[in-house]
């Protein structure tokens, strides 16, 4: 790939996965430079990346302190010159890379099929999120894997765990709403707003990404929960105004999942006392994490 691009990664606490990820990138994209927002407050993550062999292509920028997903990754696009950014989770790694971004249209976000470890594909895109979408995810447990054969390649989003953008048209969109998106939903904001402005989404089985998922917030798993909550709640107040809707579908969401980790010990990767924890803060009305 003969065209200018910087891969941006954000970490916290990543040093178990970033060297993975890190060699991906030099297998599949050897002359891209490497930007990192590290907002881990310590620094293994930065000694486990000075390590790397590809550490000579890696810029790590200074220390901020956790600013967040959007910020993170606004903060490098800022700090970067090339024509194309890679955005990709720290706990991912590419596993196939025909994309050719030279003859990619400007105007457009692409996204990779993203596969768990096990081969399973990842619901990392999806049609417009609705209030109604959210019940049938929230209350019909939809999942979160989708057979590869009813993919859609124009779906109204594609996942910040991996996205590839012209950097004049992130930057021309402001980048990632950080004012209401610490984490979670700022890639959907991001791609609804892009396409409002006459650009296109798409997923291309071309590119292709294993996610571990998750790596991060599961070292903080009520936290995690209650900043989903706070960019959902911000995202459908920004877009839908059907707060208070949204509100009752999360209520009754909380408190099924708290009849079945009261029965099994956990649901699904929560276990008990987190559910109910988290509950409890829905319940309280609290909007603090």
């Amino acid at each position: 790939m003969g065209i200018d691009v910087d891969v941006c990664i954000v970490t916290y606490k990543n040093e178990a996965t970033i060297g993975s990820l890190l060699e991906s990138v030099a297998k599949y994209l050897p002359t891209a430079s490497v930007i990192i927002q590290d907002n881990s407050p310590d620094d293994l993550t930065r000694r486990a990346v000075e390590q790397t062999a590809y550490s000579s292509r890696c810029t790590i920028l200074d220390d901020v302190g956790n600013v967040g997903f959007g910020a993170a990754c606004n903060r490098i696009a800022d700090n970067s010159d090339a024509e194309w950014l890679v955005f990709i989770n720290p706990d991912a790694e590419i596993s196939k890379m025909d994309l050719n971004l030279e003859r990619e249209s400007a105007h457009s976000i692409l996204g990779p099929i993203i596969s768990e470890p096990g081969g399973e594909i990842q619901r990392s895109f999806g049609p417009q999120r609705t209030v109604g979408q959210e019940a049938k995810l929230r209350l019909l447990r939809t999942g979160d894997r989708i057979p590869e054969g009813r993919m859609a390649h124009r779906p109204a989003f594609v996942s910040g765990a991996a996205m590839a953008v012209r950097r004049l048209d992130f930057l021309g969109l402001n980048g990632f709403d950080h004012n209401n998106f610490f984490m979670y939903y700022e890639d959907i904001d991001l791609c609804r707003r892009a396409q409002n402005a006459g650009m296109s989404v798409t997923v291309t089985p071309s590119w292709r990404v294993t996610h571990l998922g998750g790596y991060s917030a599961k070292m903080a798993h009520l936290e995690s929960l209650k900043r989903s909550h706070i960019s959902a709640t911000n995202y459908h107040r920004k877009w839908n105004g059907s707060n208070l809707a949204f509100q009752s579908i999360c209520l009754f969401e909380a408190a099924l999942k708290c009849l079945i980790a009261t029965t099994r010990g956990h649901v699904g990767r929560t276990s008990r006392p987190t559910q109910w924890a988290f509950f409890a803060w829905l319940v309280r009305g609290n909007r603090e994490v």
